[in-house]
């Protein structure tokens, strides 16, 4: 069913009504593509760890390899930054996301945007809301999740914006 691509919560009136604020709504820093991260300049806002959705962010909906266009920052990141892949994808897929991207891949039981998923991420990469960067392309899911979790929010363009099932446009505020 196209609606179990969507968290259930967003047919709630109550958690739409406690989360779709200006505030959480509001990446801190939006960006064509993640080619276009300022390493240094996060460096000087004192992010030590990063966390990456995957869909539309680093490949294709439901893809396993980074984009062609992305590869070479995302791969300059990792060698930066503590990283990771927070994701509400399938187990199985997890596996062929850490065997492609040589990263650790959350999959948590409570999907984005609950704060809960960050929250595990940034224990993994042992770091604090102000030291952590989430990177995505949704704003509905990736930015108002990170911007809950107290981290700084960067929203890139999707990779490939039609690969999305349509019922997920409405994640990405489209």
């Amino acid at each position: 069913m196209a609606t179990d691509l969507i968290h259930k919560d967003f047919f709630n009136p109550l958690f739409l009504f406690s989360n779709l604020r200006p505030k959480y709504l509001t990446p801190d820093i939006e960006l064509d593509s993640l080619y276009e991260i300022d390493i240094n300049g996060l460096k000087e806002r004192n992010i030590k760890g990063i966390i990456f959705d995957v869909d539309n962010t680093l490949c294709p909906y439901h893809g396993i390899s980074v984009d062609s266009k992305v590869r070479d920052s995302f791969n300059q990141i990792k060698e930066e930054f503590r990283t990771c892949v927070l994701s509400n994808t399938t187990s199985e897929r997890v596996q062929e996301l850490e065997k492609y991207f040589g990263l650790h891949v959350i999959k948590s039981k409570i999907k984005k945007p609950r704060v809960e998923p960050y929250l595990e991420a940034m224990e993994y990469l042992g770091t604090s809301p102000e030291e952590t960067a989430m990177v995505g392309d949704r704003l509905l899911t990736d930015i108002v999740g990170a911007n809950r979790a107290g981290m700084l929010s960067i929203k890139v363009k999707p990779v490939d914006f039609y690969s999305d099932p349509k019922v997920l446009w409405l994640a990405r505020g489209v």
